[in-house]
């Protein structure tokens, strides 16, 4: 499975237990739906994120999980889609946070804030064999040297110190369903 980078850098402000999200069937978040937003008009999702599910089973188990999520303070609602997809809707937390939602759409990771980074991205983590590894996510938010300088390797070209270190966001693959006559009306 690959993951967005809604999922990758914005998730951990809704929802922190992984292991969690992928027993259940998590299969990536977005910033928004434009199927959503054209069967509702609703233009709510400038502050949400948009979580997606494909169960293996609708069991006890994971109806528990959902009836968790909809305890969350920062739930804002849910709705089915095709095909044994469930799309649940989280408020973004904190006006402090919100600024990072507009740094990530324009591809700045490093002006994420430092609270942001402090409260969800540990600079250590721990592989699969336990022992602790710098994390990537925090090298890119960072603009960590050791990470440029790998990646100048990797790219065999100089990267310049206020570049940021990871690819740009790209609508079409942060917001579900995306479309352009939609697109136009209300994101980015």
């Amino acid at each position: 499975m690959t993951y967005n980078n809604t999922t990758k850098f914005l998730l951990p402000a809704v929802y922190k237990d992984f292991a969690q999200l992928h027993k259940n069937g998590f299969l990536n978040a977005y910033l928004g739906d434009h199927n959503y937003f054209k069967a509702t008009g609703e233009i709510n999702h400038e502050d949400n994120l948009y979580l997606l599910f494909k169960p293996s089973t609708f069991s006890v188990e994971f109806n528990t999980f959902c009836k968790s999520l909809t305890e969350d303070p920062a739930y804002v609602g849910e709705y089915d889609l095709e095909a044994n997809h469930v799309m649940f809707i989280f408020k973004f937390p904190s006006e402090t946070y919100k600024m990072t939602i507009e740094a990530f759409k324009q591809g700045l990771y490093s002006e994420f804030g430092t609270n942001f980074i402090s409260d969800l991205f540990p600079k250590f983590l721990s592989n699969k064999s336990g022992v602790k590894v710098i994390s990537k996510r925090w090298q890119v938010l960072t603009r960590d040297q050791d990470r440029r300088k790998s990646l100048e390797i990797e790219l065999d070209e100089k990267i310049d110190e206020t570049s940021q270190l990871w690819d740009n966001t790209k609508p079409t693959e942060e917001i579900y369903n995306f479309d352009e006559e939609s697109h136009a009306f209300n994101f980015w």
